[in-house]
């Protein structure tokens, strides 16, 4: 199921987007935490 994305200008759909339940948000952000603790991103530095 998707929902459109209007421009404001003109009021022409530019985009469909995919709506999620709670689930798929959970599973998306579950899924990030793992890919940051297990990557290498805590070990880098900000410079």
């Amino acid at each position: 199921k998707t929902f459109p994305t209007l421009d404001p200008r003109t009021g022409q759909v530019i985009a469909h987007v995919a709506e999620a339940e709670a689930e798929d948000v959970n599973r998306a952000v579950a899924a990030a935490r793992r890919a940051f603790d297990n990557g290498p991103w805590p070990k880098m530095t900000a410079y």
